[in-house]
């Protein structure tokens, strides 16, 4: 009770404690740029930034260590991890269907591995280009073939029964000329089989030998030993020749001789 004209002391009043602004999901993150980017998205909840992610995988349709970042310069150093990924071995020698069944690897294995690899080729791949390349090198060679074997055919046709003749005048011209047998088929491979023994056939004509279609003999024409050689050789498989020998003609058995001696001499 108050008594008029005293003043009442003040009760002391209870302290309060500050008031803390609520805690957020994320506070506890040590990260400050993490925090800084939950915190920009407006992200509630850890359930809400799961979900968010689980979106977002969706949406790229795989999951982060799938996906491939495609660089801003394409040279081979920034293209390696990407063929990696695509499959490529970890050197050429990872490409094991290049080797054969003793397990050695060619020199052209050896070239196709190495391109694969530095064009980042998967073992899946190189093997389908490699198999194709095979097939069609195939192809090549058996359409070759049969090429040369109709060439073959019309040229027997045409010399008809100087066919040997002919085909040893060639032969004896490509040997004065150095030519191998090499690069005999390559030369095939261009003009082909018939017009490449033609002009060898011309050319042996030149170096001595009897006329192209087996005009009459010449007893007194020189010829080198290999040209005696592929002329003796050419007459024993003429049919014609052979009959004026047994027939006793004079000067076909001389030449004959003739050519014996010069080969003999050689």
């Amino acid at each position: 009770m108050e008594v008029e004209g005293q003043v009442a002391e003040a009760t002391p009043e209870t302290p309060t404690e500050p008031v803390q602004a609520p805690q957020s999901w994320f506070d506890s993150f040590e990260d400050g740029d993490l925090k800084g980017f939950v915190e920009a998205k407006g992200l509630k909840s850890a359930e809400q930034a799961v979900k968010s992610y689980r979106e977002a995988e969706k949406f790229l349709g795989a999951p982060k260590d799938k996906l491939l970042r495609w660089p801003d310069e394409l040279n081979e150093e920034t293209l390696a991890p990407i063929y990696d990924k695509l499959g490529r071995p970890e050197s050429p020698e990872g490409y094991e269907f290049l080797k054969t069944k003793e397990g050695q690897v060619t020199e052209f294995g050896k070239n196709f591995g190495e391109l694969s690899h530095k064009t980042g080729l998967s073992v899946d791949q190189s093997k389908a280009i490699f198999e194709w390349a095979q097939s069609q090198e195939q192809a090549m060679q058996e359409a070759e073939a049969q090429a040369l074997e109709v060439s073959k055919s019309e040229l027997k046709q045409e010399w008809g029964q100087n066919y040997d003749k002919n085909l040893s005048l060639a032969r004896h011209g490509a040997k004065e000329f150095g030519v191998s047998e090499e690069d005999i088929n390559s030369l095939e491979q261009v003009l082909g089989h018939k017009k490449t023994m033609e002009l060898f056939a011309r050319a042996g004509e030149r170096f001595g030998e009897h006329e192209f279609k087996g005009n009459p003999l010449n007893s007194n024409q020189q010829y080198t030993p290999q040209g005696a050689q592929a002329q003796l050789e050419s007459l024993m498989n003429d049919t014609e020749f052979m009959k004026r020998i047994q027939a006793g003609d004079t000067k076909a058995i001389e030449k004959h001789s003739q050519l014996v001696k010069m080969v003999a001499l050689g």
